[in-house]
């Protein structure tokens, strides 16, 4: 399971409370000493701050944001926690000409090494749906992509106001300018959502690429890059289709050039080069980052709104239901706030007639859930006790089940039995209930969760008779 990725934390580093140019300056002067840059920056930013507060308690207080804005240029890679000294980026921003090139600099690097690029990812990712961008949203649309975020965090929106500095993100709106960013990482407007569409194994092998092609243009043996992959990634390729299933859809999505092999095996021979696309220096740090377990032809899916979804799991096309019933079980998880872990079973392996996802939250407590979601005209009693013999191998705290069609009485019933024996929440949502939440274009999160709040009271008094019994238990043992 891969560790949640994290936002750094930008404490009071953040424009409009400080400026840049005056603190690389000023850590410059107090040369490595924490006493004369903490004050310094107290003297500058906080002797105003801190009102309700008087006397040494007020100094302690304006002393403790000092050390914030010192951490925030730490996480930020500007100030060397250990030395108080610039860090070779501190020393880079300081020798900048102009403050436009000194947060274009800056820009660059949140992008590379702090994750901006998913925040602007993120960002798209909300507008393209004809959402709000909002401090709330853009946490939970982060979520979906496998970063930790605290409830009531700032991190992302110190970020954003960095960016805007660099043009990135225009003033008055969260519009991404896809010019700029093209410019910033010398590459193509589309960059980051052609990052966004490779497969884990394509990226693999334009890192391996990477590492083997030595000047612009050069032809790399596509032998060479194979074999690179493997032995630096410890994966395996089957000869036969390696042309098929990984170079050719590289060439077809812009990244490579193949230039075709008149001798040697056929799947390995000739010699591959990356695109202008590729060539950026800046794209190769990017395709460093981890892939997602988001599958590439899901990512631009997530941008669909969710009544599109719905209706295309009536679609004739079974590629295009499968599409929209794996969207829809992300969609639901990322309403409820929970992160995706784990795939069990997809659309392609079932004709587009079910999908399973664990997923998991930590709102309070840690909570895994499984979510099955069937695009069939009902659901059976199997499909449940499938799913509760499953929960107990990988302990699973909540089953939802969620279905295009109807949920017969039976299924009710044991519904019912499972929450009384055992210690599982069993939640469903029938075609009409997800109907209801794809329709409600302003509020649809609200709704679904409003639904399953409601199963959750129910499950709260089905569940009483557990604590009666065990009180009962430790009764008799007792005599």
């Amino acid at each position: 399971m891969n560790e949640p990725k994290r936002l750094p934390f930008g404490g009071e580093f953040s424009p409009g409370q400080v400026d840049l140019l005056w603190l690389l300056q000023a850590v410059q002067a107090s040369k490595g000493d924490r006493q004369t840059l903490t004050e310094a920056i107290r003297v500058m930013y906080h002797t105003s701050s801190a009102l309700r507060y008087s006397g040494k308690e007020r100094t302690k207080q304006q002393l403790k944001r000092s050390g914030n804005v010192m951490i925030g240029m730490s996480n930020y890679g500007i100030l060397d926690p250990e030395t108080l000294t610039l860090t070779i980026l501190g020393e880079s921003l300081l020798k900048a000409p102009t403050d436009a090139a000194r947060y274009e600099l800056l820009a660059r690097h949140i992008l590379l090494a702090l994750h901006g690029a998913a925040l602007l990812q993120a960002i798209s990712a909300i507008s393209s749906r004809e959402s709000h961008v909002t401090k709330k949203s853009l946490a939970t649309e982060l979520r979906s992509l496998g970063f930790e975020m605290p409830q009531a965090s700032t991190k992302q929106l110190v970020m954003i106001k960095w960016l805007r500095l660099a043009g990135l993100i225009k003033d008055d709106s969260y519009d991404v300018d896809q010019q700029r960013l093209a410019s910033l990482l010398s590459s193509v407007p589309t960059v980051l959502s052609d990052i966004e569409l490779l497969t884990d194994n394509e990226r693999l092998i334009l890192r391996s690429l990477a590492r083997l092609t030595q000047e612009p243009n050069q032809w790399v043996d596509a032998r060479a890059v194979i074999k690179n992959a493997e032995n630096l990634f410890g994966i395996r390729f089957d000869e036969d289709t390696w042309q098929r299933t990984l170079l050719k859809p590289l060439e077809r999505k812009g990244w490579v050039e193949l230039q075709r092999g008149t001798s040697g095996r056929g799947s390995r021979s000739g010699k591959v080069r990356g695109t202008s696309r590729f060539e950026s220096e800046y794209v190769k740090r990017l395709l460093e980052e981890d892939a997602p377990l988001i599958p590439p032809e899901l990512r631009a899916g997530l941008r669909v709104a969710l009544s599109k979804i719905v209706a295309d799991l009536k679609s004739p096309d079974t590629y295009v239901k499968g599409i929209a019933l794996e969207l829809l079980a992300l969609r639901i998880a990322s309403l409820l706030d929970l992160q995706p872990r784990k795939w069990r079973l997809r659309s392609p392996q079932t004709g587009g007639t079910e999908v399973d996802l664990i997923v998991e939250g930590a709102r309070l407590l840690f909570s895994r859930w499984q979510i099955q979601c069937k695009n069939t005209s009902e659901l059976h009693v199997d499909d449940l006790a499938k799913e509760v013999g499953i929960a107990q191998l990988i302990k699973s705290h909540v089953i939802l089940l969620v279905t295009t069609g109807r949920v017969p009485g039976s299924v009710r019933e044991m519904t019912r039995q499972v929450i009384e024996e055992t210690h599982l929440q069993v939640a469903v949502l029938d075609g009409e209930m997800l109907h209801k939440v794809a329709d409600d274009i302003s509020s649809g999160a609200l709704t679904l969760v409003e639904m399953l709040s409601g199963q959750a009271r129910r499950a709260l008094s089905q569940k009483a008779g557990q604590l009666a019994a065990s009180d009962r238990i430790r009764s008799e043992a007792s005599k």
